[in-house]
């Protein structure tokens, strides 16, 4: 979001927002071994080959965690299926209501 927040989303006021938002993410320290303490539904939606992020060990963090990997897809999966993105939540949040 840093480096495209400004087209999606209007230019900020303060020009060190993207470099706050950075620091956060680099510096956001949370331990897997707490991911056992989320006990509400949850969907983990990542590309299968994305090297930023732990996607399958969050998920397998989380009990009852649904996990959908996007096949042959790295970092930007959500951006480069949108579609499919969007039904994958709305399918998951329905499952809720069943």
């Amino acid at each position: 979001m840093w480096l495209f927040g400004k087209s999606m989303f209007g230019a900020t006021d303060d020009p060190s927002d993207g470099l706050v938002e950075v620091e956060a993410e680099v510096n956001h320290n949370f331990p897997l071994e707490r991911l056992a303490e989320i006990k509400v539904p949850t969907l983990i939606i990542g590309g299968e080959e994305d090297p930023f992020y732990l996607t399958r060990e969050t998920a397998e963090g989380i009990p009852n965690a649904k996990l959908i990997l996007y096949e042959g897809f790295r970092h930007n999966a959500i951006n480069d299926n949108k579609l499919q993105f969007q039904k994958d939540i709305l399918d998951f949040l329905k499952e809720g209501n069943d």
